[in-house]
């Protein structure tokens, strides 16, 4: 049988609004998915239950301004987001939990761990980079041009070539088509898309690198075009107790592209 998750709760934030969430049934360590960019909980897909059988308990959230949280009028910032997280750890009431980040939720798990070093107990993020220089800015670029595109079928269409590898777009050409169709961003999710792009790109990460203690994990995907391997490489050197682990014949959606490889530290963690 499936493992259970709860049914959708309410996290209460300090400015009044609340976050949608939801946590695995069974005890186990706490494990915080921090979805990225444009991105809500559906993005982990069956990922949760997956990571309820290793013997974690999964909590999952939508970001405001999307997924569920669609409706919400706050503009997104950084520092709401952050807060954010402590909310939903206030309302499943745990007190320090593991962060699994993927692009810029693995950003926002590092700025979590800056500012709550004593709530997180390590960091195991997926095409991560923090140095934020030429490449990562034209990427920044970019996505501020597709999320302004007309329709979310054209937005959709210029993401694809971005979110795979070559290896897996070859291999499950109709799992691609499937997984990109089911994609189709609202109008006020694509708003909430900009201002993460604003806000990240404003942000001075390496003046928050160096203040991050807390165990960091950082996968690269080898065939990743959004988020190159060196510069992962790089931000991981510039965190005191941050590691890489390469994850072969995998682009950016290494979670589903090569998941033995991705979910090797969390089966280590039991």
């Amino acid at each position: 049988m499936a493992p259970e998750l709860s049914p959708w709760l309410s996290a209460p934030t300090r400015e009044g609004h609340s976050v949608p969430y939801r946590h695995g049934m069974e005890d186990g360590a706490p494990l915080l998915l921090v979805p990225g960019l444009g991105n809500s909980s559906r993005l982990f897909g069956t990922l949760p239950r997956s990571l309820a059988r290793l013997g974690w308990q999964p909590i999952i959230f939508d970001p405001p301004g999307l997924g569920r949280a669609a409706t919400s009028t706050r503009k997104w910032t950084l520092d709401a987001a952050v807060d954010d997280l402590a909310a939903v750890l206030d309302a499943a009431a745990v007190e320090r939990a593991t962060f699994l980040g993927t692009s810029m939720g693995g950003k926002l798990s590092i700025a979590f761990a800056a500012r709550y070093p004593e709530r997180i107990e390590r960091g195991i993020l997926f095409g991560t980079e923090c140095i934020g220089g030429v490449r990562a800015r034209a990427i920044y670029d970019m996505f501020d041009v597709v999320f302004r595109l007309p329709t979310a079928e054209a937005t959709v269409r210029a993401l694809r070539p971005f979110l795979f590898g070559r290896s897996y777009q070859e291999a499950h050409r109709q799992v691609v088509e499937d997984m990109v169709r089911s994609y189709a961003p609202s109008e006020t999710e694509k708003r909430t898309s900009l201002d993460q792009v604003a806000a990240i790109r404003s942000c001075d990460f390496s003046e928050l690198l160096p203040r991050v203690e807390t165990p960091m994990l950082l996968h690269a995907g080898l065939e990743d075009s959004l988020v190159d391997a060196g510069d992962i490489h790089a931000t991981a050197a510039r965190l005191a107790n941050g590691s890489v682990r390469d994850v072969p014949a995998a682009g950016h959606s290494m979670l589903l592209e090569n998941p033995s490889v991705c979910l090797e530290a969390l089966r280590l963690r039991h």
